[in-house]
């Protein structure tokens, strides 16, 4: 992302924490779709996450999301393949990206 300093540093594995914990909060003010773009773009400096950080937290959404059973949780199933295509994409994996983006 575009942060600097200190903030311009941090682990994939925090960053998936912070986004699922966001997008799983129904108690925010903030849309649906404003949680979800914890996946895709820094939540101090707004630009969106590219390379192998993207590829990273769409690996990371994709699991995240793919292991719930429930029927209510085929929205965010579909989203989590969407952000593991981009996330492919993003590290030129087009192949790869193609059928993710098909199943979805």
């Amino acid at each position: 992302c575009a942060c600097r300093g200190g903030s311009s540093y941090a682990h994939v594995s925090c960053v998936a924490t912070q986004a699922r914990v966001v997008v799983d909060d129904e108690t925010s003010n903030e849309s649906a779709e404003s949680r979800w773009n914890r996946w895709n773009a820094c939540r101090l400096c707004g630009q969106r996450y590219h390379g192998r950080m993207q590829w990273a937290l769409g690996w990371a959404c994709w699991q995240t999301y793919t292991c719930r059973d429930a029927v209510e949780y085929n929205w965010q199933r579909l989203c989590a393949m969407g952000v593991l295509g981009r996330g492919l994409k993003g590290v030129r994996r087009m192949k790869e990206a193609l059928v993710v983006q098909e199943a979805e």
